[in-house]
């Protein structure tokens, strides 16, 4: 079984040490790309809530939005064969019509979404509707030494209640 394919199954969680590197090395493709992606799901709550990623993690989320700035379907591809250049492992699916890259390095997944709109909205895992209109002026935190994007949350979202699930 592929490395690859083992950890979509289940993945421990993350060396956080080799995470906070990982996902700076990916911002670097991003930006020599010129692909504007923001941190979601777990990587953004713990961005913003502790400043630090949560840490049973396992894996770092990102997203870009098809149709906003300047990201299209025919950038996906390219951004495959530049983390493939950059020694990660690529694998792209579609879910409910989502391009899902997942890119695997140093034993940890990146799951980066290219999110389509439909009549004004996206579909973020796990099928929540989201207004495209929430992630046209992204924010920025700094994180781990660097500046992020970033889907501005309510503060209740942020409270410090989430515990470990097993």
């Amino acid at each position: 079984m592929r490395r690859l394919d083992r950890l979509m199954r289940t993945t421990p969680a993350m060396d956080l040490t080799v995470a906070a590197a990982l996902l700076r090395g990916a911002k670097a493709v991003f930006d020599e790309m010129g692909v504007v992606f923001f941190l979601r799901q777990g990587t953004c709550l713990g961005a913003i809530r502790d400043g630090a990623f949560i840490p049973w993690d396992d894996d770092i989320d990102l997203g870009s939005i098809m149709g906003t700035h300047g990201f299209d379907e025919g950038m996906i591809e390219p951004m495959a064969d530049a983390f493939r250049a950059h020694e990660f492992d690529v694998r792209r699916e579609l879910f409910d019509g989502e391009t899902w890259l997942g890119l695997l390095k140093d034993g940890i997944r990146i799951d980066w979404y290219g999110y389509a709109v439909r009549r004004g909205h996206i579909l973020h895992f796990p099928g929540v509707r989201f207004p495209v209109g929430l992630f046209e002026n992204l924010q920025e935190i700094d994180f781990l030494g660097e500046r992020f994007w970033f889907r501005a949350l309510p503060r209740s979202t942020c409270a410090p209640s989430m515990a470990p699930h097993g």
